[in-house]
């Protein structure tokens, strides 16, 4: 029995239910909102479950064994390998080696000092991050520059990497809706914006889990 933790809004639930929308094969699973202003990711019977508080995680319910995987590329790494659908992690050792290279710029170069920068200048954060508005501005900042590095890479191109649909694609789609409903100026460079408006079409009747 599977069971998927989390709230669709933030970018990486989202990104864990696209992922699962767009594999080749169905999954029987069970989802369970947590809601992140209401904290209860950080409840006591949450953090029994996932230390880190963190979401998404994904429960995996065995016999008498309950294991927990509490990182939304593993989620997806894992949700992979038992439908035996990899194809969103790219196919032969140089494409997914480029789908990991992209998609871990995307997570680490940007969508890290994007998400810094909101937990550190917002009062809906304030009860558990120190406020800091001058590294939030820093953080946005560099956020914002490498997103533009990031739309001149992949100029021309409808997908992050190569001619067809990857888990790098379903990651920088969730960062700019999220940065959107943020405020923040996530499609001032052409390609990004093409890139958004792209998924948004092919994703749009994605029924995300109320």
């Amino acid at each position: 029995m599977l069971t998927l933790y989390g709230m669709p809004v933030a970018p990486n639930p989202r990104r864990v239910v696209l992922f699962i929308h767009n594999l080749n094969q169905s999954l029987d699973i069970n989802y369970e909102q947590v809601s992140i202003p209401k904290r209860e990711h950080l409840s006591e019977s949450m953090l029994e479950k996932n230390p880190f508080g963190q979401l998404p995680f994904l429960e995996v319910q065995g016999e008498g064994e309950t294991e927990v995987i509490s990182d939304s590329h593993a989620v997806c790494r894992y949700l992979g390998a038992v439908t035996g659908d990899t194809g969103l992690f790219g196919s032969g050792a140089l494409d997914q080696a480029k789908v990991s290279q992209m998609d871990r710029h995307i997570e680490l170069e940007i969508q890290t000092y994007l998400l810094l920068s909101v937990q550190y200048d917002s009062e809906r954060w304030a009860d558990i991050r120190p406020q800091h508005p001058e590294f939030a501005d820093s953080a946005r900042t560099r956020g914002l520059k490498a997103l533009g590095v990031l739309g001149d890479m992949i100029a021309g191109s409808d997908y992050v990497c190569g001619d067809q649909l990857s888990i790098a694609d379903i990651t920088l789609y969730c960062l700019v809706d999220f940065g959107l409903l943020m405020k923040m100026p996530m499609t001032e460079h052409p390609a990004i914006k093409a890139h958004h408006e792209l998924m948004s079409t092919k994703f749009s009747e994605v029924g995300f889990p109320e």
